[in-house]
């Protein structure tokens, strides 16, 4: 009996535990889908925003690993991607959804584009005269952040500076972005300080500016330099000028003035002169003439101008006795004995008050080196300066002297210094020349050692059959002293195109000085200019460029700013003393229109 109760025991065990309860086994089902952010505004076209999808079961436990398909309501406004990233494409709204099984969850998405930029289409940086139109309208287009333009913002225009006015003051940007377009009438005072905002909400103004040219010339008026007094031979202390206005009173640039002597007998110089920025042009100088009433008149150039002619009035006095006689030009020179100095010596005659003589008599005369002069006796002129006619110096070299002398006071004593020939030119003929044109080439020759004095350094010059200046020449092995020029007579082009080329070849290196040049010319037209007695002038030019004379001039420093044709109308000038000084003498000292 005890071993069946055994078996039971053990099978009622059993039967519990299979029966037995966990408390929850079922199995976890999406059941809601949650999307964060809870609602997107988009403000720009293509502007992107993730977004996140969670998904939870029956007992709200977050799922994993769920596959999840977004989708877009409206996808011309809002599109989404596969990993929930929305894209904004135009302006509305869409419902975004997210989607596991049957279960979903959604958000409103909106595209709102804002303005974050306004920019300048046309219309800036114009320039017309004071108070007319613009030529080109102000448009401007409002921009998203991502550059796409916003249509149905409302722009405000204003002027901000200068003057003028505009058509509209608003306007409504269409589905370009862009307004319509404003026209600007600039206002009337020239310069340019004229300016024109755009301006929208959200967006940092948009500033449009222009230049107001001046009108043409309508007037003209004294400026400075009338009814002043000064010494007969003088230029005035002030050079008189005048202003040239336009018809609304503002400086008229770029305005050609002459200006020229009326009365008295004076003289000027930078007779005619181009107003400035500020509208205002003045003569270089002003000399004055006879005793008395001197007048001159300034005249602008074009018609209907008020007040033109300007007439300037001035006082000359009477010089008063010669008092001193003194070198003006031409004094100290070194000079080839035998020959005429390369600048005519000059004094000048002052009364005690230093203002110039004229028509005082002067006479120079040699009184060392045994030279003699030409012109001998001279009349100063308005500017007190007399020039003997020439001095040729003595034979031998050495100090050489001449006295200029006035009438009851010390005379002046002009001094010069005699040299024997040093410079040495060496032409070599390559072909055939005749008798009329190899005299050219001898005077020219002469003519240049008569005026280059100096002793160079003799180089000795090993070199190959070579082309220079575009003639060939033959091969060099020698000692040259002091400048060897190769000349070729061919043919070039034909008759009266080009006569002839010319320059250096080899240059000493201690000083750029040629040592070695070439000169060629066209056998077309060599004939004809020796027939006509030109040849020789032609000569003496392209052996002044083998020399150096124009070639070496920026090289050494001798011009500035030179006058090419890709550099025209700047102001070329000559800067070295001895440039200045002849300029001078010639009667620039006066000259301010340049350098």
């Amino acid at each position: 009996m005890r071993r069946p109760v055994a078996v039971l025991a053990l099978s009622l065990a059993a039967l519990a535990i299979t029966c037995k309860s966990d408390g929850g086994t079922a199995t976890p089902v999406p059941t809601t889908v949650t999307i964060s952010p809870g609602a997107v505004t988009l403000s720009a076209l293509g502007a992107t925003q993730p977004l996140t999808a969670t998904v939870r079961d029956q007992n709200n436990n977050v799922m994993t690993g769920q596959g999840i398909t977004w989708t877009s309501t409206n996808t011309a406004a809002v599109t989404v991607s596969p990993a929930g990233v929305v894209t904004a494409v135009a302006n509305g709204t869409a419902s975004v959804r997210a989607e596991v099984g049957a279960v979903q969850g959604s958000i409103t998405v909106t595209v709102a584009q804002t303005v974050s930029a306004l920019v300048k289409v046309s219309g800036d940086a114009q320039s017309a005269t004071v108070g007319s139109a613009l030529p080109t309208a102000l448009v401007v287009r409002t921009n998203d952040a991502n550059g796409n333009p916003v249509a149905g913002v409302t722009v405000t225009l204003a002027v901000t500076q200068g003057g003028g006015n505009l058509t509209a003051t608003s306007q409504v940007t269409a589905t370009n972005g862009q307004i319509a377009g404003v026209t600007w009438t600039i206002g009337n005072v020239a310069g340019a300080a004229q300016q024109a905002t755009a301006s929208a909400t959200g967006a940092p103004a948009a500033t449009f500016t222009a230049t107001a040219n001046a009108g043409p010339a309508a007037s003209v008026a004294l400026q400075a330099g009338d009814n002043q007094t000064g010494p007969q031979g003088l230029a005035l202390p002030t050079d008189p000028a005048v202003i040239v206005r336009d018809a609304l009173n503002n400086p008229v640039p770029n305005a050609i003035v002459t200006f020229a002597v009326t009365t008295g007998n004076g003289s000027v110089t930078g007779a005619v002169d181009t107003t400035g920025a500020n509208g205002v042009a003045a003569v270089g100088s002003w000399v004055m003439g006879d005793p008395g009433a001197n007048s001159l008149t300034a005249t602008v150039t074009g018609a209907g101008i008020t007040g033109n002619p300007i007439t300037f009035n001035a006082t000359s006095t009477a010089a008063g006795a010669p008092a001193s006689v003194s070198a003006f030009d031409g004094n100290n020179q070194t000079g080839l004995v035998g020959f005429a100095l390369n600048v005519r010596p000059a004094v000048i005659v002052r009364d005690a008050l230093s203002a110039p003589v004229s028509n005082v008599q002067v006479d120079f005369a040699v009184t060392g080196g045994g030279g003699s002069v030409t012109g001998a006796t001279v009349l100063t002129g308005v500017d007190g300066v007399a020039r003997v006619g020439s001095w040729v110096l003595g034979g031998s070299a050495g100090a050489n002297t001449m006295t200029a002398t006035v009438s009851g006071i010390t005379p002046a004593t002009i001094t010069a210094t005699g040299a024997t020939k040093q410079y040495n030119i060496d032409v070599r003929f390559l072909t055939a020349v005749s008798a009329g044109a190899r005299a050219a080439f001898d005077s020219a020759e002469a003519r240049w050692e008569r005026i280059l004095y100096g002793e160079l350094t003799s180089i000795a010059i090993t070199n190959p059959v070579d082309t220079c200046a575009q003639v060939p020449v033959p091969a060099i092995n020698e000692t040259v002293d002091d400048l060897l020029i190769f000349v070729r007579l061919d043919s070039i082009d034909g008759p009266l195109n080009q006569l002839g080329a010319a320059g250096p070849c080899f240059f000493r290196s201690a000083d750029s000085i040629p040592i070695v040049g070439a000169m060629r010319f066209d056998t077309a037209d060599v004939a004809t200019f020796v027939g006509q007695g030109l040849f020789d002038e032609i000569v003496m030019h392209e052996m002044g460029h083998v020399i150096g004379v124009g070639g070496l001039w920026l090289l050494k420093g001798q011009v500035v700013n030179p006058s090419l044709p890709s550099s025209p109308g700047v102001d070329t000038h000559y800067p070295r003393p001895s440039s200045v000084a002849a300029f001078n003498s010639a009667g620039g000292s006066g000259y301010v229109a340049g350098q």
